[in-house]
């Protein structure tokens, strides 16, 4: 029966069939010739050719001109369009890309489609239907169904969103539902086991995932995925499954197949909704198998911003980067965020007019106009010899990815010392903490009397879901929570006097576990989310009588 058969009292409403969009950036209006209203490019820019999208991100403060300028030099090369250039070079979140089409040339949205929909499959392709964008507020959707029996699905599986009919697209129709197909759900009986892999990859993407840990057992194994900081089981399999995608990851990953008694450690690149995502393999061995660790480095969801972190007092922490030399630390454990907060940081920094080299042990997310290095230690590429290095490249701004030793440490205030600003990360819980640490590797405190400049320490909290209030709904897929968000201690220290005092032990900054309990007192996050990251550190501030 035809959907016309199924509800004949509804009249249909034609898809609006909008005029041929103009490709995102290839407005070839030289800069002068500006419609009434719109910036033109400031003094001395070599724009050559008019980017409308472009200059909506600049007149927004997402972008600057340089950066446009940049992006429209690599796109006389490249051909590309102009937003995803700036996605790919780090200057701008894919989502803010999407809030400039739909504000400077809307009908273009048409020619996008999304990565993943709540839509089941099966339901995409009885009814036609293609997903454009999701915006916090909006869907826009094109179909060629009854567009009154399309939007009474779409309001189910996004209840409360506006939907926006666009234009449908017929030869873009097979190529989304097969997209829709893979990221579905990876415990479907009927998935063949050479497609395991993929369709695990595409539902670790979608669903956020910060990592896959496949565990092999006596008879069988398990997938968890890493969601917010916490593991949750997604998948279990027979050892033979186990085998086909563990031989997979590993050839992927450029390891050895046939070596199962050492760790070892890989990676590889994914692509995904139209751009490249790292993953990074690790494999350790154990009684009933190697367990395979990958390790998802999806660019897109690193906040370009730091305001949108949660650092409470980011403009302590800012002050303490924007100065022309000296040492900035940021500190916090194994996953508590420390490279987003550096990379938001970085990215923050003028990266055309200073030399900005990193030293990661890897480079995990590729930020342009930057030198970044991967240690090596098996060529005697160490953190300290990179360091070194590093002061014969003409630098202006120094990252260290983990300051881990005594030569370490000591080059890092040598650099600081000679005019550089040094931003590094430490494995210490505290800023008077990160101060002892720098003692017990061997670094002089009257060194760091005029060399410190601010110090962020951090942990990661869940955010409650604003949907359910945290009982839990599709949204959050039945957790409760949405997001995490960083809970923090931060000071600036802008003299000598402000050094000795931390130097003594004296604190004059609020807690991390202090900012945890705000952050709960203010509804963003629960008692059970401090209980399980801070135990009993926070009882004495949950004691304490609100101001």
């Amino acid at each position: 029966m035809s959907n016309q058969d199924e509800t004949p009292s509804v009249m249909t409403r034609p898809t609006l069939l909008l005029p041929p969009p103009q490709e995102e950036g290839k407005d070839t209006t030289v800069a002068g010739d500006h419609a009434p209203g719109h910036n033109t490019s400031p003094p001395g820019s070599r724009l050559r050719k008019r980017h409308r999208l472009g200059e909506w991100f600049v007149n927004q403060g997402l972008i600057s001109w340089q950066m446009l300028e940049a992006a429209s030099r690599e796109q006389e090369v490249t051909n590309e369009r102009i937003g995803q250039i700036l996605v790919a070079s780090g200057f701008l979140s894919d989502r803010d890309r999407i809030r400039g089409i739909l504000a400077v040339s809307s009908e273009r949205i048409a020619l996008e489609n999304v990565s993943h929909s709540r839509i089941p499959p099966k339901l995409i392709d009885e009814y036609s239907i293609i997903i454009s964008a999701v915006t916090d507020d909006e869907i826009y959707v094109s179909t060629m169904s009854d567009e009154f029996i399309v939007e009474r699905i779409i309001s189910e599986y996004y209840p409360g969103k506006r939907i926006h009919f666009v234009s449908f697209n017929p030869s873009a129709m097979d190529e989304f539902i097969a997209k829709m197909r893979r990221s579905s759900a990876i415990d479907d009986a009927s998935a063949a086991s050479d497609t395991m892999l993929d369709r695990l990859l595409y539902r670790a993407l979608t669903e956020g995932a910060s990592d896959i840990h496949i565990l092999p057992k006596r008879k069988s194994y398990t997938v968890m995925f890493r969601l917010l900081g916490v593991r949750r089981i997604v998948h279990e399999g027979s050892m033979d499954e186990y085998y086909t995608i563990s031989a997979q990851i590993k050839d992927r990953g450029r390891m050895d197949l046939a070596e199962k008694r050492k760790p070892q450690d890989g990676g590889f690149q994914f692509e995904h909704n139209g751009r490249m995502i790292d993953l990074r393999v690790a494999s350790v061995p154990a009684v009933d198998g190697e367990i395979l660790v990958l390790r998802v480095l999806d660019p897109d969801r690193v906040q370009p911003s730091l305001s949108q972190l949660g650092i409470t007092r980011v403009d302590r922490w800012r002050r303490g980067f924007n100065q022309q030399h000296g040492l900035c630390l940021i500190c916090g454990q194994t996953g508590s965020g420390k490279t987003t907060t550096l990379n938001a940081s970085i990215k923050e920094l003028d990266r055309f007019s200073k030399a900005i080299y990193t030293l990661e042990d890897p480079v995990e997310y590729r930020i342009a106009y930057t030198g970044q290095v991967s240690v090596n230690p098996t060529v005697g590429l160490t953190f300290s010899a990179g360091v070194r290095n590093f002061m014969r490249a003409d630098p202006d701004v120094i990252v260290v990815g983990e300051v881990r030793d005594e030569d370490t440490a000591r080059n890092a205030i040598k650099a600081a010392d000679t005019g550089h600003l040094v931003i590094a990360t430490l494995h210490t819980g505290s800023i008077v903490g990160a101060v002892s640490r720098l003692r017990d590797l061997g670094v002089d405190p009257r060194e760091l009397r005029y060399l410190l400049r601010a110090v962020l320490v951090q942990s990661l909290i869940r955010v409650t879901c604003t949907e359910c209030k945290g009982a839990g709904c599709p949204e959050c897929r039945g957790t409760g929570y949405a997001s995490r968000t960083v809970v923090s201690e931060c000071e600036h220290f802008p003299d000598i006097n402000a050094v000795d005092k931390v130097i003594a032990g004296e604190r004059s900054w609020p807690t991390m576990a202090e900012d945890a309990v705000e952050k709960y007192r203010q509804g963003i996050t629960t008692l059970e989310e401090l209980r399980r990251v801070f135990g009993a550190a926070v009882d004495e501030f949950l004691e304490r009588p609100t101001s």
